[in-house]
């Protein structure tokens, strides 16, 4: 599951959101409570007021105290001044009556009407002064549970924070000291355990990675070395006659190219870190040349033409080998695809294009050709679909950009940009 907040801010968000849910809770409660609490003190105080003047054997027809006015009316009539009351039931009413609030007790008995009103006005202002005072108690609580949440969430954070920044730091061609034992033994601790296992693991990875490459780099060059000094042993044999002397440069020259093939792919299985130490500039269009040459000698007998056009000669500041094999893995994947027809490479001062006219790549597909061990239905050789993968990874390492395109006539367009 995805967040799209951290997870601070979710501690953070969670005790306001917790303290607003319980302070509107407690403050309904509060309220309903003495709300309900006022109107039942107000009914018995007013009924039993008006029963006291019904009672009284003096009663005028009208009576004044310090908190209440008593009225007593033939049937049917109000007192003065309040004729909103004449066609009221008897019992308890609340009115509002020239701005200001009244709670009124209503009774009949001989043939009179007997009123009792209490001017509950101050009590209303003291009831939205409580409200008020309930709001402000709710938004000190919200604010207190805001800051709270933010110091909490802080120092729960932080181990994790610090493990991050550990972890973050870890080298795996370097040996580290251990996680696990600088945090407290809680889930923390037991994320740092794992991380503890994990950079274990990756250690022994690494080492197994370093001792194959330097193994294979030994038990590969020796033979390669063995071939050089054979090709060129018979280069400088005389005797040699004219029509094999072809056949040993070429022999020569694939020695040298398996050469340097084999440095780029050891240096790409090395860290991103590393430095290439296989030469530092190219001439890209002698290169190109050589391999287009190479690649025409391949295609004897193919109805497939290999055109080269050389329209500026730029040098790349990158080792030879790894230059060569992005463009032999073009060359190759394209011819790879074209029955017949015609594959062009263009070379350009800040690019190289190879254009075939092979079947394409579904639109569906061009986001996933440079995945390892992705080849297409239509492929016309033999390959392990990594021809275009080790092309990515090399422009990637050398900050090069590296585009197919498939336009809707069909076939394939290859660019590589320089820079």
């Amino acid at each position: 599951m995805s967040y799209r907040h951290s997870l601070r801010t979710r501690l953070i968000l969670s005790y306001p959101l917790l303290g607003i849910i319980i302070g509107q809770l407690l403050a309904g409660l509060l309220f309903f409570a003495l709300e309900s609490l006022e109107r039942q003190l107000m009914d018995a105080y007013i009924m039993g007021d008006l029963h006291h003047f019904m009672e009284k054997a003096d009663r005028p027809a009208e009576m004044h105290t310090a908190h209440w006015t008593a009225y007593r009316t033939p049937a049917g009539k109000a007192p003065p001044g309040f004729e909103l009351l004449a066609g009221m039931e008897s019992g308890l009413h609340e009115i509002v009556h020239k701005g200001r609030q009244y709670d009124v007790g209503i009774a009949e008995r001989g043939g009179e009407r007997f009123y009792v009103l209490f001017d509950d006005t101050q009590l209303e202002r003291h009831e939205q002064l409580i409200v008020v005072l309930l709001i402000g108690i709710f938004l000190a609580t919200t604010l207190a549970a805001t800051w709270f949440g933010f110091w909490l969430s802080g120092r729960v954070i932080r181990p994790i924070k610090d493990l991050a920044r550990r972890v973050q730091a870890i080298e795996p061609k370097e040996e580290t000291e251990p996680l696990a034992r600088d945090f407290a033994n809680d889930e923390v601790g037991d994320l740092a355990a794992a991380f503890d296992t994990y950079q274990d693991r990756l250690a022994a990875f690494v080492c197994r990675e370093r001792e194959f490459t330097a193994d294979a780099s030994h038990e590969l060059r020796s033979p390669l070395a063995v071939i050089r000094a054979t090709a060129e042993g018979m280069l400088a044999n005389k005797a040699l006659p004219a029509v094999l002397r072809p056949r040993a440069e070429r022999i020569m020259q694939a020695a040298e190219d398996m050469t340097g093939t084999l440095e780029v792919l050891l240096w790409l299985a090395r860290e991103k870190t590393e430095k290439p130490s296989l030469g530092d500039r190219t001439d890209l269009a002698s290169e190109l040349e050589r391999l287009v040459a190479n690649q025409r000698e391949s295609l004897a007998g193919r109805p497939v033409a290999l055109d080269l056009d050389i329209r500026a000669r730029p040098v790349l500041t990158t080792p030879p080998a790894a230059a060569v094999m992005v463009v032999d893995n073009l060359l190759r994947n394209a011819l790879a695809y074209t029955s017949e027809g015609r594959v062009s490479i263009i070379l350009e001062q800040e690019r190289l294009l190879v254009k075939d006219n092979g079947p394409g790549i579904a639109p569906a597909d061009l986001h996933r050709v440079f995945e390892r061990g992705r080849r297409g239905a239509d492929a016309k050789t033999s390959g392990r679909g990594l021809g275009l993968a080790i092309a990515s990874r090399l422009c990637e390492r050398f900050g090069w950009s590296l585009r197919l395109e498939s336009p809707a006539d069909g076939g394939v367009r290859a660019q590589w940009r320089f820079h």
